[in-house]
Protein backbone atom coordinates (compact mmCIF):
# COMPACT_ATOMS: atom_id res chain seq x y z
CA UNK A 1 0.00 0.00 0.00
CA UNK A 2 1.51 3.29 -1.03
CA UNK A 3 1.26 5.97 1.15
CA UNK A 4 0.13 9.85 -0.11
CA UNK A 5 1.85 12.95 1.15
CA UNK A 6 -0.68 15.81 1.75
CA UNK A 7 -0.97 18.34 -0.56
CA UNK A 8 1.68 21.22 -1.16
CA UNK A 9 3.72 19.31 0.76
CA UNK A 10 7.40 18.76 -1.04
CA UNK A 11 9.39 15.79 -1.51
CA UNK A 12 13.10 16.48 -0.04
CA UNK A 13 15.43 17.48 -2.77
CA UNK A 14 18.20 15.35 -3.94
CA UNK A 15 20.24 19.05 -4.92
CA UNK A 16 23.60 18.96 -3.25
CA UNK A 17 25.60 22.10 -1.91
CA UNK A 18 28.36 23.48 -3.95
CA UNK A 19 30.40 23.94 -0.81
CA UNK A 20 32.87 25.61 -3.22
CA UNK A 21 30.23 28.28 -4.36
CA UNK A 22 29.06 28.49 -0.85
CA UNK A 23 32.41 29.13 0.27
CA UNK A 24 33.41 31.41 -2.46
CA UNK A 25 29.97 33.67 -2.12
CA UNK A 26 31.18 33.56 1.71
CA UNK A 27 34.44 34.49 1.60
CA UNK A 28 33.62 37.52 -0.87
CA UNK A 29 30.43 38.83 1.46
CA UNK A 30 33.32 38.58 4.73
CA UNK A 31 35.94 40.85 2.04
CA UNK A 32 33.03 43.39 1.32
CA UNK A 33 32.49 43.29 5.02
CA UNK A 34 35.50 44.08 6.26
CA UNK A 35 36.08 46.87 3.87
CA UNK A 36 33.33 48.35 4.68
CA UNK A 37 34.48 48.21 8.36
CA UNK A 38 37.67 50.18 7.02
CA UNK A 39 35.86 52.87 5.20
CA UNK A 40 33.50 53.86 7.63
CA UNK A 41 35.83 53.51 10.58
CA UNK A 42 38.68 55.23 9.14
CA UNK A 43 41.06 52.17 10.32
CA UNK A 44 44.14 51.49 8.94
CA UNK A 45 43.63 48.44 6.58
CA UNK A 46 47.86 47.36 6.95
CA UNK A 47 47.54 46.74 10.61
CA UNK A 48 43.76 46.94 12.09
CA UNK A 49 44.58 50.11 13.74
CA UNK A 50 42.90 53.07 14.12
CA UNK A 51 45.84 56.69 13.31
CA UNK A 52 46.97 57.95 16.70
CA UNK A 53 45.91 61.18 17.68
CA UNK A 54 48.63 63.50 17.05
CA UNK A 55 51.34 65.70 18.97
CA UNK A 56 49.48 68.56 20.95
CA UNK A 57 45.73 67.04 21.41
CA UNK A 58 44.47 67.15 25.14
CA UNK A 59 42.09 65.72 26.68
CA UNK A 60 39.10 67.35 27.39
CA UNK A 61 37.04 66.56 30.29
CA UNK A 62 33.13 66.64 29.45
CA UNK A 63 29.50 66.12 31.06
CA UNK A 64 27.37 63.15 29.94
CA UNK A 65 25.50 63.57 26.80
CA UNK A 66 22.02 64.35 27.76
CA UNK A 67 19.87 66.22 25.34
CA UNK A 68 18.51 69.18 26.48
CA UNK A 69 16.34 71.88 25.56
CA UNK A 70 17.93 75.36 24.83
CA UNK A 71 21.32 76.56 25.56
CA UNK A 72 24.02 75.42 26.83
CA UNK A 73 27.18 77.27 28.84
CA UNK A 74 30.06 75.04 28.31
CA UNK A 75 33.25 75.56 30.13
CA UNK A 76 35.23 75.23 26.94
CA UNK A 77 35.34 76.95 23.58
CA UNK A 78 34.56 75.21 21.40
CA UNK A 79 32.72 72.82 23.55
CA UNK A 80 33.95 69.27 23.25
CA UNK A 81 31.01 67.35 24.47
CA UNK A 82 28.25 67.04 26.90
CA UNK A 83 24.85 68.04 26.94
CA UNK A 84 23.27 69.25 24.24
CA UNK A 85 20.52 69.55 21.69
CA UNK A 86 18.06 66.75 20.45
CA UNK A 87 19.07 67.19 17.16
CA UNK A 88 22.03 66.89 15.42
CA UNK A 89 23.71 69.79 13.10
CA UNK A 90 24.46 68.64 9.39
CA UNK A 91 27.86 68.11 8.28
CA UNK A 92 29.35 70.43 5.90
CA UNK A 93 31.66 73.57 5.65
CA UNK A 94 29.91 76.54 7.21
CA UNK A 95 31.50 79.59 6.73
CA UNK A 96 29.51 81.42 9.71
CA UNK A 97 28.72 80.32 13.21
CA UNK A 98 26.76 77.67 14.07
CA UNK A 99 24.64 76.74 17.29
CA UNK A 100 27.24 74.92 19.78
CA UNK A 101 24.53 72.58 20.98
CA UNK A 102 23.56 70.97 18.11
CA UNK A 103 27.10 70.94 17.07
CA UNK A 104 27.85 69.34 20.68
CA UNK A 105 24.96 66.31 18.94
CA UNK A 106 27.04 65.77 16.12
CA UNK A 107 30.49 64.94 17.98
CA UNK A 108 28.31 62.60 19.96
CA UNK A 109 28.02 60.17 16.98
CA UNK A 110 31.88 60.43 15.65
CA UNK A 111 31.71 63.95 14.05
CA UNK A 112 34.76 65.80 14.10
CA UNK A 113 34.28 69.49 14.14
CA UNK A 114 36.92 72.05 12.67
CA UNK A 115 36.62 76.03 13.87
CA UNK A 116 38.60 78.70 12.28
CA UNK A 117 39.03 82.39 12.97
CA UNK A 118 38.56 85.13 10.72
CA UNK A 119 40.91 86.34 8.50
CA UNK A 120 42.68 82.81 7.52
CA UNK A 121 44.36 82.92 4.06
CA UNK A 122 42.71 81.41 1.10
CA UNK A 123 45.28 78.37 0.94
CA UNK A 124 43.69 77.66 4.47
CA UNK A 125 39.92 78.01 3.57
CA UNK A 126 40.71 75.72 0.44
CA UNK A 127 41.95 73.18 2.84
CA UNK A 128 39.11 73.73 5.34
CA UNK A 129 36.37 73.17 2.77
CA UNK A 130 37.86 70.21 1.80
CA UNK A 131 37.72 69.06 4.91
CA UNK A 132 33.92 70.27 5.19
CA UNK A 133 33.29 68.10 2.21
CA UNK A 134 34.42 64.94 3.56
CA UNK A 135 32.27 62.65 5.63
CA UNK A 136 31.92 62.95 8.74
CA UNK A 137 33.07 66.35 9.74
CA UNK A 138 31.94 69.82 10.06
CA UNK A 139 33.67 72.82 9.59
CA UNK A 140 32.79 76.42 11.09
CA UNK A 141 33.82 80.31 11.76
CA UNK A 142 33.98 80.89 14.88
CA UNK A 143 35.94 84.37 16.38
CA UNK A 144 37.57 84.91 19.60
CA UNK A 145 38.44 81.11 20.46
CA UNK A 146 42.20 81.61 21.13
CA UNK A 147 43.03 79.72 18.39
CA UNK A 148 43.38 79.87 14.67
CA UNK A 149 42.40 76.81 14.51
CA UNK A 150 41.14 74.28 16.00
CA UNK A 151 40.14 70.35 15.85
CA UNK A 152 37.90 68.66 18.44
CA UNK A 153 36.03 65.56 18.71
CA UNK A 154 34.04 64.25 21.74
CA UNK A 155 36.87 64.78 24.65
CA UNK A 156 39.48 65.77 22.65
CA UNK A 157 40.98 68.88 20.80
CA UNK A 158 44.05 70.04 19.13
CA UNK A 159 45.01 74.12 19.03
CA UNK A 160 46.84 75.13 15.66
CA UNK A 161 48.33 77.96 13.85
CA UNK A 162 47.39 77.06 10.44
CA UNK A 163 45.03 74.75 8.62
CA UNK A 164 48.11 73.87 6.74
CA UNK A 165 49.74 72.02 9.83
CA UNK A 166 49.51 68.30 9.11
CA UNK A 167 48.43 67.27 12.43
CA UNK A 168 44.82 68.89 11.34
CA UNK A 169 44.12 66.02 8.72
CA UNK A 170 45.65 63.84 11.34
CA UNK A 171 43.31 64.59 14.18
CA UNK A 172 40.46 64.38 11.94
CA UNK A 173 41.04 60.97 10.56
CA UNK A 174 42.39 60.12 14.23
CA UNK A 175 38.94 60.78 15.42
CA UNK A 176 36.19 60.64 13.05
CA UNK A 177 33.99 57.56 13.71
CA UNK A 178 36.19 56.90 16.82
CA UNK A 179 34.97 54.52 19.57
CA UNK A 180 36.23 57.17 22.16
CA UNK A 181 32.65 59.10 21.08
CA UNK A 182 29.23 58.03 22.75
CA UNK A 183 27.57 56.89 19.25
CA UNK A 184 30.62 55.86 17.24
CA UNK A 185 29.34 55.70 13.37
CA UNK A 186 25.93 57.49 13.94
CA UNK A 187 27.07 60.23 11.63
CA UNK A 188 25.08 63.52 10.88
CA UNK A 189 22.99 62.69 8.00
CA UNK A 190 19.41 64.29 8.30
CA UNK A 191 20.91 66.78 10.77
CA UNK A 192 19.82 70.72 11.00
CA UNK A 193 21.17 72.41 8.44
CA UNK A 194 21.53 76.12 9.69
CA UNK A 195 20.88 79.33 8.01
CA UNK A 196 23.07 82.14 8.17
CA UNK A 197 22.59 84.77 10.34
Amino acid sequence: MSRKDPPGRQQPSSRRIDWKRLGVWVGSMAAVAGLTAVVLTGVDAADGSRPEAPEGTETVPVDDPIHVPGGVDYPVVPPAGGEHDPTPLACGFYDFIVPDENVVHSMEHGVVWVTYQPGVSEEELDILRDIGDARETIVSLLPDQGSAIIGTAWAAQIRLDSATDPRLEQFVNAFRDAPSSPEPLAGCAGGAVPSRP
